[in-house]
């Protein structure tokens, strides 16, 4: 199999493999070392490196990531030579994935890759990622060990990724992408964003959105109601109207509500950034939910609930939006993209659905943020090269199509989301992924200066909590989260 990526021709002309190829599915013991390669000397780290953007995307923890107990001082200066395997033997490269609910769509690719490349032999090692934070103390485990595998699934903004990068887990890849000509260009350029440390390409961009800004709606309900179909330059103050509109009530008992919210940190800041801001300082370091226009945006949803009350409070979504969603107990519900594929299977026809992206806000702005995961290489990897190899199959236009099709992961490639193919399927609310996905205006979710997203994404949620049930006013709320914030961005790296 080629390194290269597909043309757009040719990728457009691919279609999703019939039938399922059952791999391993349980955690592989690590693999040996191949006895004909001698292992060679770690490289020696040097300084730590300066600070790390302030910026990064992020998908919602619900408790912090265990940190390792050991670990380099700092990322190397100088990347290893790639130990190339001696005639006739086989380079060993162990892939740690996030296991899903189909964890063969993942391998799916592997056994003709292998038999394209009988010099690599490709182990699966997944992890389970039942809680958010369970892969990521895996991870932190298997560091601390000193047994990681050659390929690894990273997580950018809410995941540790940027401080693996800090503490020299993992390689950049700038080497290996000049020496096989690899076109970056396939994908979108902020995506790779969140995977930069110092200018440098750390991962290869295996997982995105843009960010729980979708939001999807209940034609019929609309049509019922006289309500016509949002556009894409709607205001909050329309969303305001148009919810108001759909709430169905018996007495004080609300039987539909006009809107679901997503309560998840990062869905908050989309809000934030449709006003202009953002929940933390322009140098990472303090709050700045007191400060407009978060605090605009945190009480806009904060009314919705309990002065205009037609979205619903955390006790009235116990199994999220999009069960009330599809169960037609809400009209509109903020979602991620895997809806528009996984969406219509569950609602069976009962209700077509549309979708529009958040309102335009204060600071001119729908918001939104890039969420990206990538498939990383290990800095002590024996293999560098065909390690590359793996992680460039592992993002390819074939394995791309496979998995937004079978299983709604999306590889930001521009010939997946603009695949007709893709696009067919997806229908009108995919276009407006597609436009999300295209805006200039889309950024990475912000990354703390100490690195510690994931405890700040943790705080962030636990406050709010008190908010999005009623149990704490405003201002108290408020004032809790403002300090539990600073508590957290005032620790050390």
């Amino acid at each position: 199999m080629s390194d290269s990526p597909l043309s757009r021709r040719s990728f457009i002309k691919a279609v999703p493999m019939v039938g399922t190829i059952l791999l391993a599915a349980c955690a592989a013991p690590p693999a040996p070392t191949p006895t004909a390669q001698p292992k060679p000397a770690a490289p020696a780290p040097t300084t730590a490196p300066a600070p790390a953007p302030t910026t990064a995307p992020a998908a919602a923890p619900t408790t912090a990531p265990a940190k390792p107990t050991t670990a380099p001082a700092a990322a190397p200066t100088t990347v290893p030579a790639a130990a190339k395997p001696a005639s006739g033997t086989v380079a060993t490269i162990r892939v740690n994935y996030r296991i899903g609910d189909k964890p063969e769509v993942f391998e799916k690719a592997w056994p003709k890759f292998m038999q394209d490349n009988p010099d690599i032999k490709i182990v699966g090692e997944p992890i389970s990622f039942g809680a958010y934070d369970e892969y990521f103390a895996k991870l932190a485990s298997m560091m601390a060990a000193d047994n990681l595998g050659d390929v690894v699934w990273v997580s950018a903004g809410s995941g540790p990724f940027m401080s693996q990068v800090f503490k020299g887990f993992f390689r950049p890849l700038d080497d290996l992408i000049a020496a096989t000509n690899y076109d970056l260009n396939v994908f979108y350029a902020g995506a790779m964003e969140g995977l930069k440390y110092e200018g440098k390409l750390y991962a290869l961009p295996s997982d995105f959105h843009p960010g729980n800004q979708l939001m999807v709606y209940n034609k019929k309900m609309f049509d019922a109601a006289g309500v016509k179909y949002p556009t894409d330059d709607w205001t909050f103050d329309q969303f305001n109207d148009i919810a108001a509109k759909l709430t169905k009530r018996t007495g004080d008992k609300v039987d539909v509500f006009g809107y679901a919210p997503n309560l998840q940190a990062p869905s908050y800041e989309i809000l934030v950034r449709a006003n202009g801001g953002s929940s933390i300082s322009a140098d990472a370091k303090k709050s700045a939910v007191k400060d407009d226009p978060a605090k605009t945006a945190f009480l806009w949803l904060f009314d919705a609930m309990y002065n205009h009350k037609f979205a619903t409070r955390k006790q009235d979504q116990p199994k999220g939006g999009d069960e009330l969603f599809f169960a037609e107990q809400a009209a509109i519900v903020t979602s991620g993209t895997g809806i528009v594929f996984n969406g219509p299977p569950r609602i069976g026809g009962k209700f077509q659905m549309g979708g529009v992206r958040t309102p335009v806000g204060k600071g001119g702005k729908h918001g939104g943020m890039i969420h990206i995961g990538g498939t990383a290489i290990y800095a002590k990897t024996k293999f560098p090269e065909q390690a590359f190899k793996v992680n460039a199959m592992l993002t390819s236009a074939e394995n791309a199509l496979t998995r937004a099709l079978e299983y709604g992961g999306y590889i930001p490639r521009k010939d997946l989301f603009e695949s007709p193919v893709v696009r067919e399927k997806g229908g009108q609310p995919w276009q407006v992924v597609l436009d999300a996905s295209a805006d200039p205006n889309l950024k990475p979710y912000f990354t703390p200066y100490n690195f510690r997203t994931s405890e700040m994404q943790s705080v962030i949620d636990q406050t709010t909590d008190g908010w999005w049930t009623g149990n704490k006013t405003f201002d108290a709320g408020l004032d809790e989260l403002d300090t539990a914030l600073n508590v957290v961005l005032a620790k050390p790296r």
